[in-house]
């Protein structure tokens, strides 16, 4: 799956293939392995989004993957406890099955990273205006 996207990465690097002919490298490229015809993605966030969209997609993937991240810059979110750990979970959780998921596809699991990620953003801008009134 890896050497898959690799090559659609080598093919179209600045824009990739789309969503729909993810698939059509390995199983061009392994007609022996008949299980990837089943398969409906490359079951690897960066080679999913390397694969359909190139560069850019690869670099969606990185941007997506660092902004939970960008909260630790507000001193607010990073005296928060709940909001550090799980930023730290969730950017670690995400990294790992980005690199290797084989528990879910590139649709749902990117959907709860997303979500999780609004939740922990919510939740420090919540208590920044909770905490400015105290502050001036």
């Amino acid at each position: 799956m890896y050497a898959s996207a690799v090559h659609v990465f080598q093919s179209s690097p600045l824009f990739g293939v789309g969503i729909g002919q993810i698939m059509l490298a390995p199983q061009q490229l392994y007609p022996e392995h008949r299980q990837f015809f089943t398969l409906d993605n490359l079951h690897s966030d960066w080679a999913n989004f390397t694969a359909m969209a190139g560069s850019m997609g690869l670099l969606a993937w990185l941007l997506l993957l660092v902004a939970p991240l960008l909260q630790f810059l507000d001193p607010v979110a990073r005296a928060d406890r709940p909001i550090v750990l799980g930023v730290v979970l969730l950017t670690t959780g995400q990294a790992v099955l980005g690199v290797s998921n084989a528990m879910f596809g590139i649709l749902p699991q990117t959907t709860l990273y997303a979500v999780a990620t609004g939740y922990f953003l919510l939740r420090s801008l919540r208590l920044a205006a909770t905490l400015e009134p105290h502050c001036s």
